[in-house]
């Protein structure tokens, strides 16, 4: 029977079609569960087969820019003319492999299989189900000792080339997954390819399709793309580990998943869910794929694209891990915080790396970092940062990392270091996100010696700010110290759930020296009002300073239980509520602080107006800020909303105008005011 070469992907039942007596025969030589590594590569002189019942293999591979490779970790076999085969080797990291027989016949011809198939990983025609990449040989089975060589490559096999160029990749990722798991091997995963030319790659459960899209010019196709290839087995390596609730779907690389997501529909609680858990999960397995490249030989790590800290896809795009400044093609972008991808892979990274610099403090060996995230099971970086607190790494370090990425505010300022004066602190809110911002913070002040002086929990964020104005007795404990201090603040978003708890790093300060003796501070108590609401308008001259004399105007506005200036619009036969200042010569900055006087006051932006305004040198009123609308207004129970501004030309007097539903017997939809502040000296 004459028997030729088999074609690609030929299934072993077709093979097998005659002499039913030695069926029973693939019994006697299955396949050995671990690869059998042969490390030389001695070759003897051709000789009768008969004779020494063995043949030797050499099989190389060519990358997409033309470079030979030796063919490691593929099944290699042969097998009769009636499809029995003989055991199965494993080609060693010089691609050779000598197959060895006992009791074999064959009638002219034996063939030679070999398979992108180890025990950990394989490669299959994604067109036919369950038909594995294969490369076959035919040796004359009488004449002599065979020596065969092969180099696959593109240009003479065509598809067959490109898949064992995939399966090089993921043989030395899976190899990787196993070493850094401690030797215990990850699931079998099979990359299917071609994919459709209309998709990208993507994972589902322990199975991988590589895109048969064309490449961009200039960039390694899909099936050569080893970041990507990298990237998708890294989520093989978290979906085995339990280290992602990844909810899939449509994401970009270079985006904030939170808007992402709540810009295609989602509410803005499930946006936030699912963006960083997608940052999460999209992140981590790049930074994944980098690492594990770093380990494979010099001669792959010499390919284009790997081996590099680029993130290089078949796109035609890329950018660098090992930075501050998030690059891809032909721009340069910032980072959108922890739930942009990008921000988590490239902290990892430089978690990871062994380069000491101003923002990174760290160099942890990636073993270390596996096992944290492994023993941590994190579904999000919020999660990961919080299991990297518990392990002992420096809170503050992390967060001058975390700065560089919007993870973290960059910088704490104070407003108005005077000895004379309660200072107010202030930090950025933003997490990178557009439609999200963190909204509830901790400040804490920090002695020299770096132990706690006090805390200050749960401040409510009001728009894209946090701060917090010192108590006197707060502003009292740090000049006793008599020397510098340190400030930092917790951040976190309450959105549905509590995320972040990130740490700032620390900032230093440094005590005041000066008196302020610019500033007119005008207390509620200042002001001489009445503990009333009156219904009919009521003036008064203040006497704020040598230079400043104010006339005020109020209608339903009291000193109200001897703490505060409160204006009261909503009760019957009322509706408005006001208070103006004029003054006599220009102030140049003003600052107020405001709150609602309770969490009941039955006003918000719907059914209630209140406006600031100033009066310029020419006695028209501009409105500032819509305090309902503009601002987040704390209660005062939670602390004041300090308001202040630069007024270049000067102003001429300001007011507060509320407008409320004009119903209960009640005094509701009620304004506290603090402290009012003046300057008249130009800034």
């Amino acid at each position: 029977m004459l028997f030729t070469k088999f074609l690609l992907g030929m299934a072993f039942a077709a093979m097998v079609t005659t002499g039913a007596a030695n069926l029973n025969r693939k019994n006697e030589t299955k396949a050995v569960e671990e690869p059998v590594v042969q490390e030389t590569s001695a070759r003897r002189s051709p000789a009768p087969l008969r004779s020494f019942n063995s043949v030797e293999l050499q099989m190389n591979w060519t990358d997409d820019q033309g470079g030979v490779h030796p063919l490691v970790g593929a099944k290699a076999y042969i097998y009769d003319i009636y499809g029995v085969e003989g055991p199965a080797y494993y080609l060693d990291s010089n691609g050779y492999a000598e197959l060895t027989w006992t009791d074999f016949e064959f009638d002219q011809c034996m063939y030679l299989k070999v398979v992108a198939q180890n025990d950990t990983a394989n490669v299959k025609v994604q067109t036919k189900q369950g038909v594995l990449y294969t490369y076959d040989f035919q040796v004359n089975g009488q004449v002599s000792y065979e020596y065969l060589e092969h180099t696959l490559s593109p240009a003479e096999d065509g598809d067959t080339a490109r898949a064992f160029h995939l399966y090089q990749a993921a043989y030395y990722y899976a190899t990787y997954a196993k070493q850094i798991n401690h030797g215990t091997a990850m699931p079998m995963c099979t990359f299917n390819w071609p994919g459709s030319t209309d998709e990208g790659c993507y994972y589902s459960y322990n199975s991988i399709t590589i895109s048969g899209k064309t490449a961009a010019s200039g960039y390694p196709g899909a099936w050569a793309s080893w970041d990507v290839i990298g990237h998708e087995y890294g989520h093989h390596v978290q979906r085995t580990k339990g280290i992602t609730a990844n909810p899939g779907g449509t994401h970009y690389i270079n985006h904030n998943n939170i808007d992402d997501q709540y810009n295609n529909g989602y509410t803005l609680e499930s946006a936030k869910n699912r963006g960083l858990k997608l940052a999460w999960g999209e992140g981590w397995p790049t930074f994944w794929s980098t690492i594990a490249q770093s380990t494979f030989p010099a001669d792959i790590r010499n390919i284009a694209t790997v081996g590099d800290t680029r993130y290089t896809t078949y796109q035609g795009f890329w950018y660098e891990l090992d930075t501050y400044q998030a690059t891809t093609t032909g721009s340069l972008r910032t980072y959108r915080g922890d739930a942009d991808e990008i921000a988590v892979q490239s902290i990892l990274y430089k978690l990871y790396s062994p380069t000491i610099d101003t923002f990174d403090k760290f160099a942890i060996n990636v073993q270390t970092l596996f096992d944290i995230v492994c023993n941590a099971h994190p579904y999000t970086f919020y999660e990961f940062i919080q299991a990297m607190y518990n392990a002992g790494y420096d809170a503050h370090d992390l967060g001058k990392l975390l700065a560089q990425y919007r993870v973290v505010t960059n910088r704490i300022d104070i407003l108005n270091n005077y000895i004379n004066r309660t200072p107010t602190f202030e930090w950025s809110a933003d997490k990178g996100s557009v439609n999200l911002y963190y909204n509830n913070f901790d400040f804490v002040v920090v002695k020299p010696n770096f132990d706690e002086l006090f805390r200050v929990n749960n401040i409510t964020a009001t728009g894209n700010m946090g701060r917090y104005t010192l108590t006197d007795n707060q502003w009292n404990q740090i000049k006793a110290l008599g020397t510098g201090y340190y400030v930092y603040v917790v951040q976190r978003q309450t959105l549905s759930f509590t995320s972040g708890n990130y740490v700032s790093e620390l900032y230093a300060f440094n005590a005041p020296t000066e008196y302020d003796t610019n500033d007119i501070v005008m207390s509620p108590a200042d002001w001489g009002f009445r503990q009333q609401y009156y219904f009919d308008g009521r003036t008064a001259t203040h006497q704020a300073s040598d230079l400043l004399t104010i006339n005020s105007t109020r209608l339903r506005c009291g000193y109200i239980e001897q703490s505060y200036i409160v204006l009261s619009a909503k009760h019957n036969d009322a509706g408005h509520a006001y208070l103006q200042l004029d003054f006599n010569i220009p102030v140049y900055y003003y600052s107020f602080d405001i709150a609602l006087w309770s969490d009941s006051e039955g006003i918000n932006r719907n059914n209630a107006e209140l406006v600031f305004q100033v009066k310029g040198e020419n006695g028209n009123w501009v409105e500032i800020v819509d305090l309902l609308n503009d601002i987040t207004l704390p209660t005062k129970e939670n602390g004041f909303y300090t308001y202040e501004n630069w007024a270049d030309e000067g102003i001429y007097g300001m007011r507060w105008l509320e407008t409320a539903p004009a119903t209960g017997t009640k005094n509701k939809g009620r304004i506290a005011f603090n402290d009012i502040l003046f300057n008249v000296f130009p800034g």
